[in-house]
């Protein structure tokens, strides 16, 4: 008796059990956002569905709703189709604000194994106070934005000098 639990145990693992959840795919993997306080910024992100099945989708935020609308926040998907969603950081407090926006997939239909599968997306929001200083804009800005607003910067300073020189050769020639 104890050897035929033991072969019914033991063959139960090794069985195979099939269970299938729903995909969900989404791009890109990462939301940097920066603005200023009062400023809305609008991101976008590809949602996708790999799996054979049609599957509804829910989007939230996991931190800071007040700050983050999603829209749309909840639809249909097709197998393989891909839906657009708009996400809408309005930062009213200056400040570093780190978080993720879930997306879970459900199977639609009542007969399919119910296990939702999902993606978190990290959301780095940085919001500048709305000061007017070159040294605060200049460090809000995304890093390539930096650099070009460094390059403007000494431009306009190579400029300047240039204006200079030409007014002091003028004033030396007319000997004022």
């Amino acid at each position: 008796m104890n050897l035929t639990r033991l072969i019914l145990i033991l063959g139960g693992f090794f069985l195979p059990l099939a269970a299938a959840a729903v995909g969900v795919a989404v791009n890109p993997a990462r939301l940097e956002v920066f603005g200023r306080s009062g400023q809305e910024r609008v991101e976008t992100i590809l949602v996708s569905n790999p799996a054979r099945d049609v599957a509804i989708f829910e989007i939230y935020p996991d931190e800071f709703e007040a700050m983050i609308r999603i829209a749309p926040a909840s639809f249909v998907l097709e197998s393989g189709d891909q839906k657009k969603v708009t996400i809408k950081i309005a930062g009213t407090a200056a400040g570093r604000f780190e978080t993720l926006v879930s997306v879970i997939a459900r199977p639609l239909s009542e007969g399919a194994f119910n296990a939702a599968s999902g993606i978190k997306i990290p959301l780095s929001i940085e919001v500048a106070p709305t000061e007017k200083s070159l040294a605060l804009a200049l460090t809000t800005l995304p890093t390539s934005g930096r650099m070009l607003g460094v390059f403007g910067y000494a431009l306009m300073w190579a400029v300047y000098a240039l204006f200079l020189r030409s007014a002091i050769k003028y004033f030396k020639k007319s000997k004022i």
